[in-house]
C-alpha cells in the first residue's frame, strides 16, 4: 500500500470524542479515519481513506465554552464545554494526514488546498491551510 503525505497548519481545532449526554466534550489528539474521509468527501467529493496525527509540542489543550442563545430572550439555553487544541504562541498547530494512494487521483489536487476539519467550524475552529 502506498500513502500520500499531506502537511497541515491549523490555528485551533476541535475533534470531539463521541460522548453520550453531558455538557463536556473531550477533544481527540489524533485525526481519525472517519474525520479524514468526511473532509475529503465534503470538500472534494472524493472517497479517500486516511488517518492523521498532530505533531506533539505544537499545540496545547484548553477548554472552550459555547452556548446556543435564544435570540428573542437573549439568554443562553445550555452551555457546552469542549476541550480544544490551540496553537502555541505565533506558530500554528502542525499536523500530517496520510492518505491511501489512489492512482486515479492527481496528487496535485492537494496543493494550496484550504479545508475545515472538526466541530464548531462556524466559530472559527478547524481552518486548515
Amino acid at each position: 500500500m502506498k500513502l500520500l503525505k499531506m502537511d497541515l497548519d491549523i490555528d485551533s481545532i476541535i475533534i470531539g470524542e463521541r460522548g453520550k449526554g453531558g455538557i463536556y466534550r473531550p477533544c481527540l489528539e489524533t485525526i481519525p479515519s472517519s474525520t479524514v474521509k468526511g473532509v475529503f468527501k465534503n470538500h472534494l467529493g472524493l472517497d479517500l481513506n486516511g488517518v492523521g496525527l498532530f505533531n506533539t509540542g505544537t499545540y496545547e489543550l484548553r477548554d472552550s465554552t459555547y452556548s446556543v442563545k435564544d435570540k428573542f430572550l437573549e439568554v443562553a439555553k445550555m452551555p457546552l464545554i469542549s476541550s480544544c487544541l490551540y496553537s502555541k504562541g505565533e506558530e500554528k498547530i502542525k499536523a500530517v494526514i496520510y492518505i491511501v494512494k489512489d492512482d486515479s487521483i492527481d496528487k496535485n489536487i492537494f496543493q494550496n488546498l484550504t479545508l475545515t476539519i472538526g466541530a464548531l467550524k462556524s466559530k472559527g475552529f478547524g481552518k486548515v491551510v
